[in-house]
């Protein structure tokens, strides 16, 4: 099991839930400690954000949302 995917999973999954929250709800699932489960999901969320912040639309993603019969 990829551990760092599946916390990412569940990171997304509960994305503006309190970190502290999703850390327990991973230490739980995955059986760790809760040092391991916050470290994995700030990560995880460091991740997201730095993958939000590069992200730059194509043209084909403009075109993805229009639509002719307006």
């Amino acid at each position: 099991m990829n551990l760092e995917k599946e916390v990412e999973s569940i990171v997304i999954a509960t994305w503006g839930t309190p970190e502290e929250e999703v850390a327990r709800e991973c230490m739980a699932r995955f059986n760790i400690s809760f040092e391991q489960a916050k470290e994995l999901v700030l990560f995880a969320i460091q991740e997201e954000v730095a993958r939000e912040e590069y992200y730059e639309p194509s043209e084909a993603d403009e075109w993805a949302d229009f639509d002719p019969y307006c």
